[in-house]
């Protein structure tokens, strides 16, 4: 099958904080699982809608300024629950997929940065 993806996509853990724009006092912590250029898989403990509007800070390591992303919902999955033993509460995780919203901004360069660093090193 070939590959319909534009931009190439590399496995990266990277913490998040999601910002909803209608509820922005509200941050989520999550986690990308994969990153590109064009956009990332982000796992969060909630629920967003496809299409919905959102802001997130990425974390990379070596570096104290977080990048500042903007992007739209494109897909949602449920994780299945995980069940610890001895909680009442077990916490719901979503996987989401997130188009970035491209502006030409200097974070956006950053995204490529590391991306390509990546690439190079072979951290596919």
């Amino acid at each position: 099958m070939q590959e319909r993806r534009k931009y190439k996509r590399i496995k990266d853990r990277l913490v998040v904080i999601c910002k909803l724009p209608k509820n922005a006092k509200v941050e989520e912590l999550g986690s990308t699982g994969d990153i590109s250029s064009g956009g990332a898989k982000i796992y969060i403990p909630k629920n967003l809608a496809k299409g919905e509007k959102i802001d997130f800070d990425i974390s990379l390591l070596n570096d104290a300024i977080p990048i500042l992303a903007h992007g739209e919902v494109v897909w949602v999955k449920k994780m299945p629950q995980k069940k610890t033993k001895g909680k009442k509460d077990n916490l719901e995780e979503f996987i989401v997929g997130i188009r970035f919203v491209r502006s030409g901004s200097f974070d956006d360069q950053r995204i490529d940065k590391h991306i390509k660093r990546k690439l190079i090193r072979g951290d596919e």
